[in-house]
Formats: C-alpha cells, sequence, structure tokens
C-alpha cells in the first residue's frame, strides 16, 4: 500500500476506534498536525498524535520533530500529551527511545490499537 493511502486508512481507522472522543486535525500553517484528541484522559488533558506509516527510525524521528515543534507552536493555549501511531510494532531500542522522551507510543495489530503505555492504555 502507498504511503499516502496508508497514513489515509490509519487516520481513518482512528476516527472509527475513537469515535466517542472529540478529534481535530490541525489546518493552520503552524500546526497541521494530523490528530488532536480533546480531553483524551477524562482530565481535560489533550493528546496529538502523529501518524506515520512506516516503524522505520527516520519516520520515528520525523515524527518527534514534528510533534514538539505543533507542541510548541499549540503551547500558548496548552500543554499537550504526544504520541506517535504507527502501522506496526517498532523495534525495542526505538520504543524505549520513545518512552525516554515522554513521547507515547501507538500502532495497529491488525485492525486494533496496541500499545506499550499505561497511560494510554484505554485508547487501545
Amino acid at each position: 500500500m502507498a504511503r499516502k493511502k496508508l497514513h489515509n486508512h490509519m487516520t481513518n481507522r482512528l476516527r472509527e476506534l475513537w469515535a466517542d472522543y472529540t478529534l481535530t486535525e490541525g489546518a493552520g500553517t503552524a500546526a497541521q498536525y494530523d490528530v488532536l484528541v480533546k480531553n483524551y484522559n477524562g482530565e481535560d488533558q489533550d493528546l496529538l498524535v502523529e501518524v506515520k506509516s512506516s516503524t522505520e527510525s527516520a519516520n520515528l524521528r520525523m515524527a518527534v520533530g514534528q510533534l514538539f515543534s505543533y507542541s510548541y507552536r499549540l503551547k500558548k493555549k496548552r500543554e499537550y500529551d504526544l504520541c506517535v501511531l504507527l502501522p506496526g510494532r517498532p523495534t525495542q531500542d526505538e520504543a524505549n527511545w520513545l518512552k525516554w522522551l515522554d513521547i507515547g507510543l501507538m500502532w495497529f495489530s491488525g485492525n486494533e490499537l496496541d500499545t506499550d503505555c499505561d497511560w494510554l492504555s484505554h485508547l487501545a
């Protein structure tokens, strides 16, 4: 599946799985994020999610940069929790790196979501 098509498929599936949440997409020039989940944890905290169509290291590094950039540009309004969504489970080293950065990780297992982050388990 082409990357753009896979990205769209993942984003659409996310909207189906998280239909009970308010999801937005960044359309402004400052922050064109993939998904923002309003009040994702019931404690008025929002979650910025960057969707990548590959588990390659370069894509993970790009996702981290994008999340920090979006968070910085939107920070004037509030603090955000950050998460990367991948089409499959990355290497343990990549998962450890994201954990070290305090960035959540989710991936698709078939058509369902999975995570190794306790604080995101209610979304999987």
